[in-house]
């Protein structure tokens, strides 16, 4: 399996994303930077990241296929694929980041934004339960949960979609 070219191709698809996940958190934190304050920012940058490593994996797939041709399943499983790695290698650089190395670094973001929240309270329904919710964060057990079960929901989900949009058959650059 590990010679497999096409395993191969998944792993390396899914830590060259994981990796610019991970250097764009790193970026973040040496810029000192409230990572919750950008979570529009990261959203883009981790969809930009998996999507195009994602649809290099399956075009490599594709390649390797009878009438270069993929099945929804194979699109699928290698998509989920690079999904799951690229998130883990990101969700990994933040633990190490929040409880290794800086451990100062989530809690002041955290505390941060709930200081924000009190000074908005009144035109947010709920506030106590917010920032109650951001306080659990701060639990490594709580964060690496929510990792493994969010991250591996998000990678089969996504993975999904991305197998359903990829074409079954040869796009104009490859025939190129």
């Amino acid at each position: 399996m590990k010679d497999n070219p096409l395993f191969k191709s998944l792993i390396k698809n899914g830590l060259y994303a994981g990796a610019i996940l991970a250097a764009y958190f790193i970026l973040l934190y040496l810029v000192n930077l409230n990572f919750l304050q950008y979570n529009l920012i990261t959203f883009l940058v981790m969809a930009v990241a998996l999507f195009i490593f994602s649809f290099m994996s399956i075009s490599e797939a594709r390649k390797n296929m009878p009438d270069n041709r993929i099945k929804f399943l194979h699109a699928w499983i290698a998509a989920a694929f690079v999904f799951f790695i690229g998130l883990y290698v990101f969700g990994i650089a933040k633990l190490l980041i929040f409880f290794v190395i800086d451990p100062s670094y989530l809690n002041g973001s955290i505390d941060e934004l709930i200081l924000k929240l009190k000074e908005y309270a009144d035109q947010i329904p709920n506030p106590e339960e917010a920032a109650e919710g951001m306080n659990k964060m701060k639990d490594p057990m709580v964060f690496v949960q929510q990792i493994l079960i969010y991250y591996t929901a998000k990678s089969i989900i996504l993975g999904a979609l991305v197998a359903l949009v990829a074409k079954k058959k040869n796009r104009l650059e490859e025939t190129i």
